[in-house]
């Protein structure tokens, strides 16, 4: 009975905080707020547990099946911590826009440097190169992932190969909270890090198009200005999502196809 009690609040809570962020125009200007962190964090939860019955389940699948679309490729970078799994959802989507070959990759040890990773995306392009007969192709990174894919789109890639970078909630300028975490690659996503101001210098003068997506309920990268570069036209910002839930956002999935298109 504790069991279904439970289930029950649980249930309530997540339909309560659904619904009023659903009305959030019918909610005083100084109570919206509260309600988009309440419905952020709620979400959140949910797409964590996600995360793991995904990171679970895609134990034996971590490579990317071959794709049959005809397009440019793409090639989605994970962030911290995580793997090429948690592109479960906007792969789906983007592949059923017709967009593709789509490409993941899991970057192995979570702990070593953001350049480390860049030499590891350097290899899997080669791949993709191989397969699909391509010299171009489009990064797509999450959190410290649209790190990786701007290091190694200005440091390593050949002129004119990457068409374009879209990031989603990285910190380009750093963040806080990567005091708290562990290992090489937590240090570099320090606020004023080197590499942070190195990137930073480097995507200014670079003619690649870049593309920014952020949300000011991240619980991650703070201020979530940080993730934010450019003039207004190549960002999007959303007010009510979590750090990871924006890998499971239909709005992303329209955006990122929007930008695709360009």
């Amino acid at each position: 009975m504790k069991i279904e009690t439970a289930a029950l609040v649980v249930l309530s809570w997540i339909s309560i905080t659904w619904m009023a962020n659903r009305a959030i125009h019918l909610i005083p200007a100084k109570c919206k707020a509260a309600i988009r962190w309440m419905h952020a964090l709620t979400f959140e939860l949910l797409t964590l547990l996600s995360l793991g019955f995904l990171r679970v389940f895609s134990f034996f699948h971590y490579d990317t099946p071959k794709q049959h679309t005809i397009g440019h490729p793409i090639l989605l970078v994970h962030g911290y911590l995580h793997g090429g799994f948690v592109w479960y959802y906007l792969k789906k989507r983007l592949a059923r826009m017709g967009y593709g070959p789509i490409y993941t990759i899991n970057l192995g040890h979570p702990f070593s440097s953001i350049r480390d990773y860049a030499h590891l995306l350097e290899k899997k392009i080669r791949q993709i190169e191989l397969e699909t007969g391509s010299i171009e192709l489009t990064l797509i990174g999450h959190s410290m992932g649209g790190l990786v894919s701007a290091y190694y789109a200005l440091k390593l890639a050949r002129p004119g190969s990457v068409r374009k970078i879209i990031t989603i909630a990285s910190p380009l300028q750093g963040t806080p909270i990567a005091k708290i975490g562990v290992g090489r690659c937590a240090r570099e996503m320090e606020h004023r890090s080197t590499l942070v101001q190195e990137l930073d210098a480097a995507i200014e003068s670079s003619d690649i198009p870049f593309y920014h997506m952020a949300t000011k309920t991240d619980q991650i990268v703070l201020p979530y200005t940080s993730c934010l570069r450019g003039s207004p036209e190549s960002q999007y910002v959303v007010e009510d999502i979590g750090h990871a839930s924006l890998l499971f956002s239909g709005r992303v999935a329209t955006k990122l196809s929007e930008w695709l298109k360009k």
